[in-house]
């Protein structure tokens, strides 16, 4: 029961974090206003992941 309540709530938040990417990169291509806080969470995320 846990591991499915969790399984659950994982796929919750992989979600939202892949609609919050997409908004706030399509708001980046069009050069308009960006959340910074989410935006640098995702660049820090990425250069870790590139120098992993």
């Amino acid at each position: 029961m846990i591991g499915q309540a969790a399984g659950v709530a994982r796929d919750f938040f992989v979600i939202g974090d892949l609609r919050d990417l997409l908004h706030q990169g399509s708001q980046w291509v069009k050069d308009e206003e960006v959340d910074e806080v989410i935006w640098s969470g995702y660049r820090g995320t990425a250069l870790a992941e590139y120098r992993h």
